[in-house]
């Protein structure tokens, strides 16, 4: 996890500020918005032009904030009728299932097992916002940049890490807050022209400080500093080329 949290601690360890941080990124050519690839998803998955669809795309687990997304759903889905979720991995998806029904949340929630990684785009394309409640003060979580660069408002946490992504950009809840994120996801699903505001604003932070090509820009500045001024030409030239 290459985040400014990790970097200030690993600062304070060593009393060295020579270090450098090269932030997470994400394949901003990969993951954008594909229109046709929504209008497709949404047929296939039964979600209405009216629908207004939350995902998450991870693995489903408690850690990962499944069972507070879950009965976050049953306030979510009466708040805001239109609101349906989309909620994509493993494992676990049977008992979800069945947690998801228990809760009065059929029809309202759809479970769509394992998505291959070069399929998350277009999945992620029929959402309307989407949700990160990973339970962890500093883990990383890549989730995120992927709903940033697709364009999705972001609902998550509010840690270090995850504001390290999405700035003033993301809506947040308190850490483990179940209430919060309740009214976070509610907050969003009825708002659309905040949903729109957020998305290009995502997007935008995306592409011009999150991509892959930009991390590697700055690590090929790292590399060309240390190698001295002889190779920096080259150093930076070949990271330039690979970038492109």
């Amino acid at each position: 996890m290459s985040a400014q949290p990790l970097a200030a601690e690993v600062r304070n360890d060593r009393r060295d500020d020579a270090v450098s941080l090269v932030p997470d990124g994400v394949d901003t050519q990969a993951f954008r918005l594909d229109r046709a690839a929504r209008e497709r998803m949404r047929d296939r998955f039964g979600f209405t032009r009216d629908d207004v669809v939350v995902a998450f795309l991870g693995l489903l687990t408690t850690y990962q904030g499944i069972d507070l997304l879950l009965e976050s759903a049953v306030e979510v889905t009466a708040e805001v009728p239109s609101s349906k979720f989309l909620i994509m991995g493993f494992p676990g998806e049977a008992a979800y299932r069945d947690r998801a029904r228990a809760l009065g949340l059929d029809g309202r929630v759809c479970f769509t097992g394992r998505v291959d990684y070069a399929e998350s785009p277009a999945f992620l394309a029929c959402a309307d916002l989407a949700v990160a409640p990973k339970l962890s003060p500093s883990e990383g979580n890549q989730k995120i940049l992927n709903y940033m660069a697709i364009g999705l408002p972001t609902i998550a946490f509010d840690t270090p890490v995850n504001r390290a992504m999405l700035g003033d950009l993301g809506v947040y809840a308190p850490l483990g807050d179940r209430a919060g994120l309740a009214r976070a996801l509610v907050q969003v699903a009825s708002d659309p022209d905040l949903r729109e505001r957020l998305g290009r604003g995502l997007r935008r932070r995306a592409v011009e400080q999150l991509s892959w090509s930009g991390g590697a820009l700055a690590l090929g500045s790292i590399y060309a500093r240390l190698v001295g001024p002889r190779q920096n030409g080259g150093a930076l030239s070949q990271v330039e080329n690979a970038s492109a």
